[in-house]
């Protein structure tokens, strides 16, 4: 997840267009990765704890303020 974060970052400083606070690519990214996320059983909640899930929909599909 840093590594998105590290992505988002340098394209809006280099001028990537964007409409909020994270460039488009990022979105498109965090939402893929969310993705796979749901499709993990919750048995494996263990490896992944289910509420970055949630913070990465806040962070990343929320309307800009």
């Amino acid at each position: 997840m840093s590594q998105i974060e590290i992505y988002d970052q340098y394209w809006l400083s280099h001028g990537a267009p964007t409409d909020g606070k994270h460039c488009d690519k990022a979105i498109e990214i965090v939402k893929a990765f969310v993705a796979e996320l749901k499709d993990i059983d919750e048995g494996d909640g263990e490896m992944f704890p289910y509420n970055v899930i949630e913070e990465l929909e806040q962070e990343y599909f929320s309307e800009p303020s």
